[in-house]
């Protein structure tokens, strides 16, 4: 998962290394009080879970630092959600969830692929489509940009790079030590 306040992306991925189901999560938006906003992303990702039985949640670690220079109120707002969805996968699950920083999920994709270079946002989004056929993005259907892609593609395909990476490294037919 790639859990934040606005958009929330999740896939399922099975053991090898194959793509199920994927999509994402709009949280009430910010006209509403926070301890709102998370209740209604909890209660979402939990809904995931229920209907997918993970036994294995790979989540998209918070990083510290933000390209744009965030403020400390946004870092604190998307570590509420992220601790809030995974404190309440493992109450009600008893699932702990691996967290995994951006930066090494995408030096193990990197690695995986044999790449130089450090890889970016745009560059995991490429990969990911290129590696999951399956994964057709979510594209706009009315408005001035019907026809072009959502940008909650991202999230989703953060989420997919998130479960790719910990299957890399440490899941059951891992390819890199």
């Amino acid at each position: 998962m790639d859990i934040s306040s606005a958009t929330t992306g999740w896939a399922i991925l099975n053991e090898d290394n194959e793509l199920l189901d994927y999509g994402y999560i709009k949280p009430k938006d910010s006209k509403f009080i926070l301890e709102e906003r998370l209740h209604s992303a909890i209660e979402e990702v939990l809904a995931v879970c229920e209907k997918h039985k993970p036994d294995k949640v790979i989540i998209e670690e918070i990083t510290q630092h933000m390209a744009g220079g965030s403020s400390a109120k946004t870092i604190l707002i998307l570590a509420a959600f992220n601790r809030g969805c995974s404190y309440m996968i493992y109450r009600k699950y008893g699932i702990e969830p691996v967290k995994i920083m951006p930066a090494t999920i995408r030096a193990n994709i990197r690695k995986f692929l044999n790449k130089q270079g450090r890889l970016s946002k745009d560059d995991i989004y490429d990969e990911v489509r290129k590696k999951y056929t399956n994964f057709l993005p979510y594209i706009m259907d009315k408005g001035k940009n019907k026809g072009m892609e959502r940008k909650e593609n991202f999230d989703v395909a953060d989420a997919i790079a998130a479960v790719w990476s910990w299957l890399i490294t440490d899941g059951p037919n891992r390819t890199i030590y």
